[in-house]
């Protein structure tokens, strides 16, 4: 009767455990994420260090379930100081075509034209929405990148992109 008990308990945490699937398991492994990162077609980096320009732009996670609403993207300068907007643009990674396509929002959707600085040692998070109530269509599974726009003393501009797949 025990070895019976025993063997129904292993079998169902088995089971179970199989089931289960915590954040970090999904279609595409760490790996293979990160050589998409670093391929030929993510065209704009997540860093930029060149001279006295030291910024980078993150998001919260990599993976993101279908349905997920916000984002947080977190923008660290140590460089000097940068001016961005408020506005940024969402891609997805075509794979039949190996190229970048934006996502449009919808036509009623906007952004505050304001203009934020970013000084040096300066982390700076902000809220990007990817909810259905943005775009003309929800996302679908698949890779997209976040995309922000900087300038540095009004004269030299710079793009940063974050990636992301929607699982």
């Amino acid at each position: 009767m025990k070895k019976g008990l025993y063997l129904y308990v292993f079998v169902l945490l088995s089971f179970l455990s199989g089931c289960s699937m915590n954040s970090n398991e999904h279609v595409f492994s760490q790996q293979i994420f990160q050589s998409f990162v670093g391929s030929p077609h993510n065209s704009i980096p997540d860093t930029v260090q060149d001279g006295t320009i030291q910024v980078s732009m993150n998001l919260d996670g990599q993976y993101y379930k279908k349905g997920t609403k916000l984002l947080t993207l977190s923008i660290v300068n140590n460089g000097e100081p940068l001016f961005y907007g408020t506005q940024y643009t969402i891609e997805r990674f075509n794979e039949k075509t190996e190229s970048w396509t934006e996502v449009p929002f919808r036509k009623d959707v906007g952004f505050d034209q304001i203009g934020l600085v970013i000084k040096q040692s300066e982390i700076k998070d902000e809220t990007i929405t990817i909810g259905s109530a943005s775009f003309s269509k929800p996302l679908e599974p698949g890779f997209y990148r976040v995309i922000k726009s900087f300038s540095v003393n009004g004269d030299k501009s710079i793009k940063l992109s974050s990636i992301f797949q929607i699982l």
